[in-house]
């Protein structure tokens, strides 16, 4: 209906402005048609009169059109902003301790409707919700109670498997086998899980849960294959969820694609600081912790997009990268605000299997700062990094080297050039790095005693002319 109204109101101004050129059309022939001919005249004449009630009927049709456009839009308009009201309200209720429907300030328990004066507090004053600051530990030192967490990772690292493993532990109140005994303080209670699941379609979903008897967790409401064109839309659906919550609540998003985020630090910031934040105080302000798990995918490069402003506006920031010919992942910390340099850089191997019926991962161990390098090449297959690219990676770029094209000069054909070789690749890279990388590859090929591939032609060109 929207796209119908927005169609009729460009078609509306454009049809009239159609119908006053016909007019000015029709004088014009009318003038010619006045130095003719009486019967000629007669017949022109006519024939205008007919044009002219046609135009004037188009013209009063679209009219009509724009008027329905704009009555259509205001009461789209209307019941939305109704909607949100009553979740506010409903916000203001209870946050003034009232449920009932006559309460007469509705809005008081909406942070918006407050005014912009910051009140200064004394160090006495303030004080937080727990008495021993590891009672607020949600998964462990992992994840704390009312943090907002970035969880990214390379497709097919396991991402949705793991949230989805930690979204179930969490609802029954039971230790995660995500992350280290040594690292979890045992206190647990089942906690109210919202999860927003655009990642699995049926058939995936049942392939997850295996034997697993889905029964057992109750308290995890799925939201699936739900869209958001903007962030404000997903942003009053999740409030009018949390407006019936009582007790602390864990909100997952996989992924963050699907929520219309635009990835800049004004986007970002908007959603993390802003209505992130007024939902955690409109939840606080009725007595319980409601915590963010946001899930995005890396970019060809294996990068986070924009990954400064999420580390900038995230407490909580974990990454998950697939391990070369095993049934592992790595699972690592890149930031902690709550307990830092404790859980800062740790990195942990996680092994895919059958948790309880159900997929998921069980976790090995950390990779020990002092011999990472060691354990890391030991545990990672023996995979080396050129730069920031993988083996299998500077491998592809090799192969395709060793390709052929039909020679654009003449007869024959010739080598793949460092531009070829970057345009073909499966992921992205500049073809100025292409040769430095093949030359890294061959280096490390010999170093490791394996025999010199076959070729050792390859011509360092960017582009044959």
């Amino acid at each position: 209906m929207e796209k119908a109204c927005k169609l009729g109101k460009y078609l509306t101004p454009a049809g009239i402005g159609g119908a006053i050129l016909g007019i000015g059309k029709i004088c014009e022939t009318n003038y010619k048609a006045s130095q003719e001919k009486p019967e000629v005249r007669d017949n022109y004449l006519r024939m205008n009169v007919k044009i002219v009630g046609t135009l004037t009927v188009a013209a009063a049709a679209l009219i009509v059109v724009w008027n329905v456009c704009d009555s259509v839009k205001y009461s789209e308009n209307t019941k939305a902003d109704a909607e949100l009201e009553a979740v506010k309200a409903t916000f203001g209720r209870r946050r003034n301790g009232s449920d009932s429907e006559g309460d007469d300030n509705p809005t008081d328990g909406d942070p918006s409707s407050n005014d912009n004066e910051i009140k200064a507090q004394k160090a006495s004053d303030i004080k937080g919700s727990y008495e021993n600051y590891n009672d607020g530990q949600l998964l462990g030192k992992l994840i704390y109670k009312g943090d907002t967490v970035i969880w990214y990772g390379t497709p097919g690292s396991g991402k949705t498997t793991a949230a989805i493993q930690m979204a179930i532990d969490l609802s029954l109140g039971s230790h995660s086998k995500l992350i280290p005994a040594i690292y979890d303080n045992g206190l647990h209670k089942p906690i109210h899980i919202i999860y927003y699941d655009m990642e699995m379609d049926d058939n995936d979903f049942d392939n997850f849960f295996g034997t697993y008897d889905r029964s057992q967790i109750p308290n995890i409401d799925f939201f699936r294959n739900t869209y958001f064109t903007k962030p404000t839309d997903f942003v009053n659906n999740v409030r009018s969820k949390l407006s019936t919550c009582k007790d602390d609540t864990v909100v997952f998003v996989d992924n963050a694609s699907a929520i219309g985020l635009t990835l800049n630090a004004e986007g970002i910031r908007s959603l993390f600081l802003n209505d992130f934040r007024k939902m955690k105080e409109e939840c606080k302000a009725r007595g319980f912790t409601v915590t963010f798990i946001v899930i995005a995918h890396t970019n060809k490069e294996q990068k986070l997009y924009g990954s400064s402003n999420f580390s900038n506006f995230c407490s909580t920031m974990l990454k998950m990268e697939r391990v070369p010919n095993k049934n592992c992942s790595t699972l690592s910390v890149e930031k902690s605000r709550k307990y830092g340099t404790d859980m800062q850089d740790k990195k942990f191997m996680l092994e895919f299997d059958t948790i309880d019926g159900h997929k998921g991962f069980e976790n090995k161990g950390e990779i020990k700062m002092s011999n990472r390098e060691t354990t890391e090449k030991d545990s990672l297959n023996d995979e080396p990094k050129f730069d920031t690219y993988t083996l299998s990676q500077v491998q592809e770029l090799y192969e395709l080297s060793q390709k052929q094209k039909p020679n654009p000069k003449g007869e024959g054909t010739v080598q793949y050039s460092s531009r070829d070789i970057a345009e073909a690749a499966s992921f992205k890279i500049s073809h100025a790095k292409v040769c430095d990388l093949i030359r890294q590859y061959k280096e490390y090929m010999a170093k490791n005693s394996t025999p010199e591939p076959e070729s050792d032609d390859y011509v360092e060109y960017d582009e044959v002319e």
